[in-house]
């Protein structure tokens, strides 16, 4: 059976290699995990690590500390003037 090209594809192998930007690819180049991990700052490794220990409970945890910093007005947030 014979499965035609998309025209995606077409589309791709005309053109993605024959611009100065390519903005999109049809392939993808996966990243390991721990060179993504890598990029993160610490705050955001702990928050991962939360997320990822704890499942359901830790995004009830954020949408409930969340629902508590939109209550009082984005209190500590860093939209506010210091002092």
């Amino acid at each position: 059976m014979r499965i035609a090209d998309f025209a995606l594809e077409r589309y791709f192998a005309r053109w993605e290699f024959a611009v100065k930007h390519v903005l999109c690819a049809s392939d993808v180049e996966g990243w390991p995990m721990a060179e993504l991990l890598d990029l993160a700052d610490d705050e955001t490794l702990a928050l991962l690590a939360v997320q990822a220990s704890d499942g359901e409970r830790a995004v009830a945890a954020v949408r409930a500390l969340r629902a508590l910093h939109a209550r009082h007005g984005g209190a500590g947030s860093e939209q506010e003037s210091p002092g």
